[in-house]
């Protein structure tokens, strides 16, 4: 009997690919963890041994600040418009 060696997950950080998590606790703002099945269906093959969202907290908030600003343009245009 042999035993199928246990895939490694795929991690993706603020949208990169990487092969493991070289971040400290601190670094990290949120994390989505996908099962195999959900993984390989998104990502493909690379994907079967589940994956690993994360996302830094300097990235969320650059997103944060980027999504605001583009709330403020469209608020303003439809105050302008109104």
């Amino acid at each position: 009997l042999s035993m199928a060696a246990k895939k490694a997950p795929l991690y993706i950080i603020d949208g990169s690919f990487e092969t493991q998590n070289q971040l400290s606790p601190e670094q990290i703002g949120s994390v989505t963890i996908l099962d195999s099945a959900e993984a390989v269906y998104i990502y493909g093959e690379r994907a079967s041994g589940g994956v690993v969202v994360i996302r830094t907290k300097e990235f969320e908030n650059k997103n944060y600040k980027k999504n605001k600003a583009i709330f403020d343009h469209n608020q303003l245009v439809k105050d302008i418009k109104a």
